[in-house]
């Protein structure tokens, strides 16, 4: 198969990026939703944030994708970002505290003091999720073998016929979830970033 695929550190950077949004959603979920009311979590823009926004990812991630073979071990730099974040959150909720210009604990990971329990399910939910996206796309793959995942990257045969809805409309899946993506990591820099102390 002489199928391009995308370099070897943007299917890690996709995949980080289908990953964390999807740790966002279990947040919602598992720990957000029975604490502040799902109805909160999933109104408004949060509704494209915490819902909409990862399924479309996964969707994407798992049948839009030229990914290249990657190995577990690699597949698990993925991880890198959400730990990066999970040491930001630490140093601005925990080490400074919103007394001292920090941020407030706005996930309720530091209740009663039990950040370092927070932080573990969240490392061992993350690692989850990658090699869980891992293997999916790598059986997806081979149960495909050039069936359906092909026909809505390339046109069969490298003709040049129109595309069928179902490709238009997963195509426009993967364009909205990336923008979708974008735009929210892009609104978290600015938090992150230009927050007034």
């Amino acid at each position: 198969n002489d199928e391009k695929k995308k370099p070897i550190w943007i299917s890690i950077l996709r995949l980080s990026g289908v990953a964390s949004t999807t740790l966002t959603s279990l947040t919602v979920v598992a720990f957000l939703g029975p604490r502040m009311g799902y109805i909160n979590m999933i109104s408004g823009w949060n509704l494209v944030l915490h819902l909409t926004n990862p399924v479309m990812a996964i969707i994407a991630y798992l049948m839009l994708d030229r990914i290249q073979n990657l190995r577990a071990v690699i597949a698990l730099i993925a991880t890198l970002p959400t730990y990066i974040y999970g040491i930001v959150y630490y140093t601005m909720v925990v080490n400074i505290g919103v007394e001292n210009q920090g941020w407030p604990d706005f996930y309720g990971f530091n209740i009663g003091g039990f950040w370092y329990i927070s932080f573990l399910v969240v490392i061992v939910v993350i690692i989850s999720i990658v090699l869980l996206l891992w293997k999916l796309e790598r059986v997806i793959k081979k149960v495909d073998a050039g069936g359906i995942r092909q026909d809505i990257l390339i046109p069969t045969n490298g003709s040049e016929t129109e595309p069928t809805f179902s490709n238009r409309f997963l195509r426009s899946i993967d364009r909205v979830s990336m923008l979708g993506t974008t735009v929210i990591y892009f609104f978290f820099a600015l938090f992150v970033f230009l927050e007034k102390p």
